[in-house]
Order: structure tokens, then sequence, then C-alpha cells
């Protein structure tokens, strides 16, 4: 297998960028249909199953950390720079956009009506009944608390596996409980599962023999379809712990099949074609923001009304837009002063 150090897995970024638009896609279908613009979903509803963009977000997610973390796990000394790499990663660009939904709440109704604990929570990232301001945030509440259980590994490898264990069986059997959108009901969440099936997708990269990659990435992506289409046909499936499993599953395959081809020369991505999954998170962030504020100002113009195919592609495309201009403008200066910063050794791989 060979990999250049210090590249980027670009057939992974490529897939992220993939995932991202499909998120767009979905939120922008769901807005537009609403009463007050299209009333009814476009395209026919073909991006119904565009949520589970999010699904291969946390795959991802645990394959990328355990991809770059794996030799940290039980040195305590490689703590502070992971910390700092995380924190850096999600909080500033985070924070920004989050100011600029408090600037129109403000402008609405006074940032006083805000619950300071909720405020405070929702800028931490920490577990909550709700929502945070940034709605889209609800998902970067998981991804905290699955950086939180991988430093405990980092500190040390017996008791951090015991957590991590302790956390997946209580994230598996939480639909037992009906623990609903409690603050419990988040931290045993069963996404939580899908980022250990990225992890198994960075043990199987890192330590097996090749498990006939492209077959395993074949059957990944037809997986994935298969469930796209069960998620649109059958009401409720896509919220059901078997629906993860699967999901997680199929998105597991398709990481290990690119990132394995790819890392053995038999997979070429461009930069260009990786550049949104380089903005994903930008894009992640921003797009319901753009998609509410470009459907209010095509609403007086009837355009949705008259064009609603051509206005979901035309609302999407902006939003993904923005998104990159976000991150050249924003997030990617960001990251690199936080770079500059960060404690001890330079990443190889920068997600």
């Amino acid at each position: 297998m060979n990999s250049e150090a210090g590249g980027k897995l670009l057939g992974i970024q490529f897939c992220r960028g993939l995932a991202a638009v499909l998120v767009v896609l979905y939120h922008a279908g769901r807005m537009l249909a609403l009463p007050q613009y299209t009333g009814h979903i476009a395209l026919g509803g073909v991006f119904n199953f565009g949520n589970a963009g999010v699904d291969f977000f946390f795959v991802l997610s645990g394959f990328i950390i355990f991809f770059v973390h794996e030799r940290d796990v039980g040195r305590p000394e490689s703590l502070a720079a992971y910390a700092w790499s995380r924190m850096t990663r999600i909080y500033p660009i985070y924070w920004l956009v989050t100011a600029l939904v408090l600037v129109s709440i403000a402008m609405r109704s006074g940032i006083k009506a805000l619950d300071p604990v909720y405020l405070i929570s929702s800028l931490l990232l920490l577990p909550q009944p709700q929502e945070p301001v940034l709605s889209v945030g609800w998902t970067l509440v998981h991804e905290m608390l699955f950086y939180a259980v991988f430093a405990i590994a980092i500190l040390s490898r017996r008791f951090g596996l015991w957590v991590a264990l302790a956390w997946l069986v209580l994230s598996a059997t939480s639909v037992l409980f009906a623990l609903g959108d409690s603050v419990m009901g988040v931290v045993a969440s069963p996404y939580h599962l899908q980022f250990a099936l990225g992890v198994a997708a960075a043990y199987a990269v890192r330590h097996r023999p090749e498990m006939a990659a492209s077959i395993v990435l074949c059957i990944g992506v037809a997986g994935f379809a298969g469930l796209a289409w069960t998620v649109d046909a059958v009401p409720g499936f896509y919220f059901s712990i078997t629906c993860r499993c699967l999901l997680g599953a199929s998105c597991a395959a398709i990481i290990y099949g690119v990132a394995w081809l790819e890392l053995d020369g038999r997979l070429k991505i461009g930069r260009a074609a990786a550049f949104l999954g380089s903005a994903s998170y930008s894009i992640y962030l921003i797009h319901a923001v753009v998609i509410g504020l470009f459907a209010k100002a095509l609403a007086p113009t009837r355009l949705l009304t008259s064009l609603p195919d051509l206005s979901l592609l035309l609302v999407a495309l902006l939003a993904v837009a923005t998104g990159s201009v976000l991150y050249l403008v924003a997030e990617q200066p960001m990251l690199r002063f936080a770079k500059s910063w960060r404690p001890g050794r330079n990443l190889a791989y920068r997600t």
C-alpha cells in the first residue's frame, strides 16, 4: 500500500463533499416545500434520502479520528495536541455562523429572549434536550461526545476501551428506554454506533490485508442506494436503529473501499474534485441559513411556485457556493492560524 506522508485522502474528501451536497439538497427540498413557498417537495422528492449524508459524516468522523490518532491512544502526552486540533476544527467557524444567527434573533425578538444556559450549552455543544441555536449543530454535539470518549482512550487505552464499550452498549440499547429528546437520549443516541463502524473501517485499512476493496466499495454503494430507496419508501424507517446500523455499515464499506484503493494507488482524485470535501464543514454550517434567506427573497418573485424544480437546484447551488466562499475567506484562515499555535507535532491528515 502506498501513501504519501502528509497527504490527504482526496477520495474521502470527495465523498464527504458529495454527502454535504446531499444534505443541502434534502434541506432545500424540505424548506421550499413549506406552505409559504411551494407547498410540495420539488423534483418528485428524489432527494428525500439526503439526510443520510449525516450518517456518512458520523462514520467518516470515526474513520478519520482513528486513522489520524491511533498512535496517540494510551499516550497522555498527546492529549493537548489532540484536544487543540479538535476544538479549533469545530468551534471557531461554528461560533462565527452561530453569531450570524444570534444577530438575526436579536433583530427579531432581542437576545434576552434566549435562556443563558441554553445559549452557553449551544455555544459549547453540550448535550441538551433541544437543538442548539444553530440548528444543524445537533450533529456536532454527538461529534464532541465522540471526541471526549476518544480523549479518554488517549489518557488510558484500557479505561478508554471500557468507556467506549459501555457507551456503545448504552447507545445500542437506548431504544428500549424511550429516552426521546432528553439529555440522556442525546448521550445514548444510536447514531454513536456509526462512529464505531468508522473506527472499524480505519482499523481494517491500517491492519488488515486487502479485503477485495473494489467489491467492498461496490457493495457499500449498492447498500447505500438500496437504503436510500427504503428511507423514502418506508415512513419512519430512517429513525430506526436498524437504519442506523445498515446505513453505517454501507458508509463504512464505501469509506474502506475508497481509502484502500486510493492508498494503493488504484484511485486518483484531483484536488479540484475534492474541494467540496474541504469546504463541506462550512457548507454544512451555513446552508440552512442561506436556504432560508434565499427562499424568502425569491418568494415574492413567484419563481418558487412557477419553477419549483429549478428553484430547488438554484437555492441549493447558492447555499453550496456561499459555504465554499465562507471556507475560503474564514474557515481556511482560521485553520491555518490555529495550526500555527498547535502544541506538539503536526498532523499527517487534517479533517
